[in-house]
């Protein structure tokens, strides 16, 4: 075992705090993601409970294939 293999308790120290920086910086951007995320929900929420029981703005429901598009009974 050369002297090298052993990692200095600071070069560690140093790499995990760089590791937990990249952790916080990426974990405070899915935070902001999902409070996006949220508000957009909840406007769709809103959205959909202001609409009549009777009827519904978009007269078709559309699905990844074009082949089935189909009118909503």
């Amino acid at each position: 075992m050369g002297r090298h293999d052993y990692l200095h308790p600071s070069t560690q120290h140093s790499a995990l705090s760089t590791q937990h920086s990249a952790l916080s910086t990426q974990h405070s951007a899915l935070s902001t993601q999902h409070s996006a995320l949220s508000t957009q929900h909840s406007a769709l929420s809103t959205q959909h409970s202001a609409q009549p029981a009777g009827r519904r703005h978009y007269p078709f429901l559309f699905f990844n294939d074009s082949r089935s598009l189909k009118p909503i009974r």
